[in-house]
C-alpha cells in the first residue's frame, strides 16, 4: 500500500500542474539549471582553457517517472543534467584545415557523456554517446560553437571528468607546436525529490512546457 500511495500522490501531481501523463515522451529537463561554460581559447600556440564557478559540482538531477523523446531516451530512469557548454572564448584561428578537439583523459566509474548542441534547441541535439560512452571514441571534435552536453549517470554520488583540449588536424590528430590543456568537471548526482520537492519540480516543468519546451 505505501507504495501504491506514492504512485497515487504522484498522478494526482501530475493532474495538477497539467503536465503530460507517466510515460509520455517529453524533450529533457534543464529548468533551474543555470549554465556554466567551459571558456576554450587560443593565444598564440597555446590552448587555455577554465570554468565559469571553478571547481565547484553541478548537479545531475532525476525526474521521476519521465521519459524522453527519440534518442534522448538514453537519459530515461537517470540522473543527467547540461549546465557545461564548451565555448570560445575570444576569436579561435589554429589555421587552414584544423580544429580542436577534446579528449577524455580519465572520469569516474558510471559516468555517461551524450552529445547536445544549443541549449535552447534540445531537439538538434544528437544524444550520441561521446568520451568512451557505449564504446564511443574517448575523442571528440569540437564545433567551434556552444555545445551543452548531457552528462547522465544511474546511481547517486559525486562524479569527475577531466579533459584534454588541444588543436587537431582533419583526422583528428594533434598538431604539432601547440600545446594542449586540461581541464576537470564535477558532477553530483542527487536522489529523486520526495513529495515537497516534486511539487516544487512539477510547478516547474509545467512551466516549461507552456514556453514550449523551448528552455
Amino acid at each position: 500500500m505505501k507504495n501504491g500511495t506514492k504512485a497515487l500522490s504522484w498522478c494526482v501531481l501530475v493532474s495538477v500542474v497539467g503536465v503530460p501523463a507517466l510515460g509520455e515522451p517529453v524533450w529533457p529537463n534543464n529548468v533551474g539549471m543555470p549554465m556554466r561554460h567551459v571558456m576554450i581559447s587560443l593565444e598564440g600556440n597555446a590552448v587555455g582553457v577554465h570554468v565559469d564557478g571553478g571547481d565547484a559540482p553541478t548537479t545531475l538531477m532525476r525526474f521521476p517517472g519521465e521519459t524522453y523523446l527519440g534518442s534522448a531516451s538514453v537519459l530515461d530512469g537517470k540522473a543527467y543534467g547540461d549546465q557545461f557548454g564548451w565555448l570560445a572564448d575570444g576569436f579561435i584561428d589554429p589555421g587552414p584545415g584544423n580544429g580542436i578537439s577534446i579528449e577524455l583523459v580519465s572520469a569516474s566509474a558510471g559516468l555517461e557523456t551524450y552529445e547536445g548542441g544549443r541549449r535552447m534547441m534540445k531537439d538538434t541535439h544528437t544524444y550520441n554517446p561521446i568520451f568512451g560512452t557505449a564504446g564511443s571514441s574517448m575523442a571528440w571534435d569540437w564545433p567551434g560553437t556552444m555545445v551543452h552536453n548531457w552528462y547522465a549517470a544511474q546511481d547517486n554520488g559525486f562524479y569527475s571528468a577531466t579533459y584534454r583540449v588541444f588543436v587537431s588536424d582533419a583526422d583528428g590528430n594533434a598538431v604539432a607546436g601547440f600545446t594542449d590543456a586540461q581541464v576537470t568537471l564535477h558532477f553530483d548526482a542527487v536522489p529523486a525529490p520526495g513529495a515537497a520537492g516534486l511539487l516544487a519540480l512539477g510547478g516547474l516543468v509545467a512551466s516549461r512546457r507552456r514556453r514550449g519546451g523551448a528552455s
